[in-house]
């Protein structure tokens, strides 16, 4: 079996201004589920503290990486912090 060799331009590079506007489009309780999920907390720790149900907080994650054109949760997460919709002290506290 051959293994395929990946490369950058596999993946085109998004425009940074796009991804940011789109960014800004972001709701509250979807930033509050990502600072609640860079603090370790898991989908029904994040639905306890939000008063809202696994499915919800799971369905807002999906929409937002669907949104954000991002794989997983990290990649949401990073461009959410490149494009200062969350930030290291709001994690912190």
């Amino acid at each position: 079996m051959a293994i395929q060799r990946i490369t950058k331009r596999d993946y085109p590079r998004q425009d940074s201004a796009k991804i940011k506007e789109k960014l800004q489009e972001i709701r509250i309780r979807e930033r509050d589920i990502l600072i609640l999920l860079c603090k370790g907390k898991t989908l029904e720790d994040i639905g306890l503290i939000l008063s809202i149900s696994r499915t919800q907080v799971s369905e807002s994650l999906r929409v937002m990486k669907d949104r954000f054109e991002a794989s997983d949760n990290v990649e949401l997460v990073i461009k959410a912090l490149k494009a200062k919709i969350i930030n290291l002290e709001d994690i912190i506290k």
